[in-house]
């Protein structure tokens, strides 16, 4: 049961029964996949397809949701349950992503470049899984390097396309321009474009963006002659997207290179742009029933709610008659015609449905996916544990100023047997129920100085869960002399956005949650400690945990 549950409440079986009765649906039988097309075959005449183009972006590497708030969104196996229930509801499905997809945002960290590259081949393994037919590599794509995108890429099952992105030193293409699948008799032709790499300054001299607009002509100029309808990957922001849209024999446009809050689908010039929330929390859909020889689109409601105002605009004025009122019915007539005019320009378009649906605990795992990525847990869980029993002193950085909870326990007892009680204590036993204690996404949230104090992939005992260093910063030195050297102690709302914030998809209000920890002695008024004054201080990936990226 995939229980698809779309956002905007239109059930899938809803939107494709107004559509049949809107458009009048041709039948289709089989229920194609995309496959390439074959090489020279004439292009034989458009037939009418009903076609769902399904999409994701912006995934930046996960593959599952944070375990620790209350609402969980997104993960492979949960997207693969909502991609494959929209197959089995619609024929002639094609599934795309427009990037930023493998890796986080910014440079691989050494320490992490061997789990994170694991991480990729399996989204790529995953993706082949759920069918993807393209996707256009965004600047995080490169985190790990060209060669190795590239590398990793060879086991991919779908294409990678850019019309614009280039090697800065020979000025090739570095992927190709565009790639033409087949479904349900329509030869669809699906390029894409990216904002420059650059984005990311440690990684400008990985690939080069030349500007979107003017790489596209040439390539579309090339693949029009060949391919019914064109959709461009589009992950340029602000108004490149609408430019895109009005470049001749563009149909669809979807991509965005940031935050979109949950989903958006519009008609632009004789294109449709759309676009889905970031992290994999989201899948979009549009549906649409094409038409040879039509250009242009609108929402499907839309025709709806004109004749709707055409039956209760007229209704008003034969009311307005009645009653003799000849000035309100001359303004309800003259509305009659503005929206008859309004819906014969409609007549020469296509209607289109969107939906976006949220990948919460409501949509039952996919268990083909499911398995590919516990198996993962569990094989890196256990690789870690055991370097980490072999020589766990390895683990420990050389030179910090760490000293674990429990030497804050000799001075503050009565703080230190609070926090036991909290859930910072046990943030990282929550890790290991779900065999994610050697996620390097995970540990820089659930343990104490992470990078800092310690290095790799699974943590010291001395540095398991969310200690008062996490908060108040390093205080080796204090206790060693707590008169003479003080430690940190301020909190603002930043603190503890480093972790609870939008990049989890927790709506998280600090005004709310910090009484949670607070008690006499502990950010509550009280005698003890009178020498803790000061700022917390900043520690590593600030920007990023805060949802900077």
């Amino acid at each position: 049961m995939h229980n698809l549950r779309p956002v905007n409440a239109l059930r899938v079986l809803l939107c494709l029964c107004l559509l049949a009765a809107s458009w009048a649906v041709s039948s289709c039988d089989n229920k194609s996949q995309p496959a390439p097309e074959t090489a020279e075959t004439p292009l034989p005449p458009e037939p009418p397809t009903f076609l769902t183009l399904v999409f994701s972006g912006n995934i930046k590497g996960i593959i599952d949701p944070c375990g620790c708030v209350k609402k969980q969104l997104g993960g492979l196996a949960r997207r693969a349950s909502v991609i494959e229930g929209l197959r089995e509801k619609s024929d002639n499905v094609v599934y795309v992503d427009y990037g930023n997809w493998l890796f986080p945002m910014g440079p691989v960290p050494e320490v992490e470049r061997e789990q994170r590259i694991e991480k990729a081949r399996l989204q790529i393994e995953a993706a082949n899984q759920m069918k993807l037919a393209a996707f256009t590599p965004g600047p995080s794509d490169f985190a790990a390097g060209t060669g190795t995108l590239k590398e990793l890429l060879k086991k991919a099952a779908f294409h990678a396309v850019s019309a614009n992105l280039v090697d800065p030193a020979s000025r090739e293409l570095l992927f190709p321009a565009y790639a033409i699948v087949e479904v349900g008799g329509l030869r669809l032709g699906i390029t894409g474009v990216s904002e420059p790499v650059s984005t990311i300054p440690q990684l400008a001299g990985e690939a080069e963006a030349l500007p979107p607009v003017e790489a596209l002509r040439g390539v579309l100029a090339e693949l029009r002659p060949r391919v019914h309808r064109i959709l461009v990957l589009a992950r340029p922001g602000g108004e490149a997207r609408f430019e895109i849209s009005a470049l001749e024999g563009v149909d669809f446009v979807i991509g965005a290179p940031g935050d979109v809050p949950v989903g958006e689908a519009q008609a632009a010039n004789l294109a449709l742009v759309a676009s889905v929330s970031d992290r994999g929390q989201r899948v979009g859909s549009v549906s649409v029933q094409l038409q040879p020889g039509r250009k242009g689109y609108y929402r499907g409601e839309r025709m709806l709610a004109l004749e709707q105002e055409i039956k209760d605009a007229q209704a008003r004025a034969e009311k307005a008659r009645a009653a003799g009122d000849e000035e309100l019915a001359a303004g309800n007539e003259k509305l009659i015609a503005f929206r008859t005019e309004d819906l014969a320009k409609l007549k020469d378009r296509m209607g289109f449905l969107a939906s976006f649906f949220e990948i919460d605990e409501n949509v039952e795992p996919d268990e083909q996916q499911f398995l590919l990525v516990d198996n993962f847990r569990r094989q890196q869980e256990a690789r870690a544990r055991e370097v980490y029993g072999r020589d766990w002193e390895k683990y420990l950085k050389d030179q910090h100023d760490f000293a674990g909870a429990q030497a804050c326990m000799g001075c503050h007892q009565g703080q230190y047997e609070h926090w036991l009680g909290t859930r910072h204590a046990s943030a990282f036993a929550s890790l290991e129920k779900t065999h994610q204690g050697s996620d390097h996404e995970c540990l820089k949230c659930h343990t104490t100085g992470y990078q800092n104090a310690f290095i790799g992939d699974y943590a010291p005992e001395l540095f398991r869960g969310v200690q008062c260093e996490s908060c108040h910063g390093e205080s080796a030195p204090h206790s060693r002399e707590p008169q003479l050297v003080k430690t940190p102690w301020v909190i603002d709302s930043l603190t503890c956005r480093r972790c609870h914030g939008i990049q989890h998809g927790e709506n998280f209000n600090f005004d709310e949650a910090l009484p949670k920890i607070l008690h006499p002695g502990h950010g509550e008024h009280s005698v003890e400690a009178p020498h803790f004054e000061g700022k917390v201080a900043p520690q590593p990936g600030d920007a990023e945990r805060a949802g900077e990226h």
